[in-house]
């Protein structure tokens, strides 16, 4: 069994690959260090040589498939160490001693100075120990250094150690917990190994103590703890103390709540993987697992009533959507790619939704995302979202994982709330107050409101009108928040007659809503001409050009 396991170690992480090399190490060691076995090998029990035998042999069995295959396909087994080892002069500048000095203080920095950078091995720069196990962690070195030479558990622990840490030593990014993650197993011991020294330390104190008292003329009876003992036993027992309570504060604190670790989690890509699965109903959507048997879901997209495609950025950049979709064969992969200039233009004529045609298109924002466009039933109820932000380990900033168009048959009997000139009609009007995290923006004050605004075509546009919206406090404006419809992704002159459109504004900076004081003020503008749509009355003349909301703080 410990062959089996031992076999199975290397098709986990490369960093296994280093597992010969210590225990190769812990046997010359044995030959050196200890008598019995390098005078007379064979004394050893004949059941011990067996067993040893029978797990390198079944080691052997289970690496097999994957030494042959590192035979055919030396570059895909073989290449990623290459391109990270620090002997690459790109890595190391042409000073390989230089980086190799670097890399050792930083690899023997790890266990108590300073930790891994990157949010997905650890929390960023947190050395493995605290510094109270880390200063346990240095005197069980000092321990198991001192007995290593008649001790083989010391022996095989400072072994062990040593070399499972040259992954990280030489490669680039040192200390890097991944590649390093084959010393976990075992320094985790000598920290243990320094407290045992020292309650063994205490023990003697206490023993001391009392053969003193004892051999007291005034003290007949001896005392069992002396208050030097009380206080080194209750230190020994706060350094674990501190160290899960630190830990547990470092992960489950600010790591687990702060937007970076999302981003290093791939938080984007399963938000996307999830979306898919909700519009197609099966799978899990972010917070539910949505169950649905394959037959219901080719059935679904074979009958032409939900339609999703995905921009092939997106699937191939991330594996995590290819594993979480949970009906890839229901997905299109790919977006025409006709040029926008060749679109048709939207016709003039008021047409009844196409069936019960949905339809999600999935684009990656820094290609040509218009493409979508083409893609959408008319006319159909248009809403735009835009996904969470994703960070690479070589992003200097972070970007937007998706921009996704969804559609759906829009409701044509639905009575409009206000109409304006030029064929646009208000069906409704919500502000939504939110604050903290909540708020999409960064930065500033994030106490303000969300305003989702539908609108419906009743003609064409010929102009790119813009969303004007002023938040008002006594009549006062307090702030602004002006923008094209969805966000510019869906402009006015691509509006469809029928269309709805689903159009969200984010107003920054207004703190706490106060009914009966706020108003929140809008209407549609050309700022290159000046030009405004007017709000019509009922007899179709001008009345205005905005409509007033109030913000009642729900």
């Amino acid at each position: 069994m410990a062959g089996i396991f031992y076999g199975l170690s290397f098709y986990t992480y490369t960093a296994a690959r280093f597992t010969p090399i210590a225990l190769a190490a812990f046997g010359i060691y044995g030959l050196a260090t200890q008598p019995a076995i390098r005078h007379s090998p064979f004394a050893i029990r004949h059941s011990f040589w067996r067993g040893v035998g029978l797990a390198i042999l079944a080691a052997l069995v289970v690496v097999m498939p994957l030494a042959v295959y590192t035979v055919q396909h030396p570059d895909v087994v073989l290449g990623r160490p290459g391109q990270v080892s620090v002997f690459d002069p790109a890595i190391n500048g042409g000073d390989l001693w230089g980086t190799l000095g670097a890399h050792v203080l930083r690899t023997a920095g790890m266990f108590f100075v300073r930790g891994d950078r990157i949010w997905r091995h650890n929390v960023p720069w947190r050395p493995i120990f605290d510094p109270l196990l880390g200063g346990a962690f240095v005197v069980g070195f000092l321990v198991a250094l001192r007995r290593a030479r008649q001790n083989p558990a010391a022996g095989f622990v400072l072994i062990w150690t040593a070399v499972m840490s040259l992954p990280t030593l030489l490669a680039e990014d040192a200390p890097h917990f991944l590649r390093g993650v084959g010393v976990l197993p075992v320094v985790v011991l000598l920290p243990a190994l320094g407290l045992d020294w020292l309650a063994a330390a205490i023990k003697l104190q206490i023993a001391n103590r009392k053969s003193q008292i004892s051999r007291s003329a005034n003290q007949p009876f001896a005392i069992r703890h002396s208050p030097f003992a009380i206080r080194s036993l209750f230190i020994v027992h706060c350094v674990i103390l501190v160290g899960l309570s630190s830990t547990a504060w470092a992960y489950f604190g600010d790591y687990a709540r702060n937007p970076m670790t999302g981003y290093w989690f791939e938080r984007g890509a399963v938000a996307l993987t999830g979306r898919v699965n909700g519009f197609l109903g099966t799978g899990w959507d972010g917070e539910r697992m949505l169950y649905a048997s394959f037959g219901e879901v080719a059935q679904t997209f074979q009958s032409g009533t939900r339609q999703v495609y995905l921009d092939p950025v997106l699937w191939e950049q991330w594996p995590q959507v290819r594993f979480l979709v949970a009906s890839p064969d229901a997905l299109t992969i790919g977006l025409e790619r006709e040029p926008i200039s060749n679109l048709q233009p939207p016709t003039s004529n008021l047409q009844p939704p196409a069936s019960n045609l949905q339809t999600a298109v999935f684009t990656w924002p820094y290609d040509d995302w218009q493409q979508a466009w083409a893609l959408l039933p008319t006319p159909a109820e248009v809403t735009v979202e835009e996904g969470p932000f994703s960070q690479g380990d070589r992003d200097p900033e972070p970007y937007t994982t998706y921009r996704a168009f969804f559609a759906a048959p829009p409701d044509l009997a639905a009575p409009a709330l206000a109409r304006f000139s030029g064929g646009v009609e208000l069906l409704s009007a919500a502000v939504t107050p939110v604050s903290g995290d909540s708020f999409p923006l960064v930065g500033g004050n994030k106490e303000g409101v969300q305003v989702r605004l539908r609108w419906r075509a009743t003609a064409l546009l010929a102009e790119d009108y813009t969303v004007f919206l002023h938040y008002l406090r006594d009549g006062e404006r307090i702030a602004q928040a002006d923008s094209r419809p969805a966000k510019g992704y869906y402009p006015t002159t691509m509006w469809h007659p029928g269309d709805v459109i689903n159009d969200d504004h984010h107003v920054e900076g207004v703190g706490a809503a106060l009914p009966g004081h706020d108003v929140l003020l809008f209407g549609l503008w050309q700022p290159e001409s000046g030009a405004v749509l007017y709000r019509l009355d009922e007899a179709g003349n001008p009345a205005g050009d905005w409509i007033e909301v109030p913000v009642d703080g729900h």
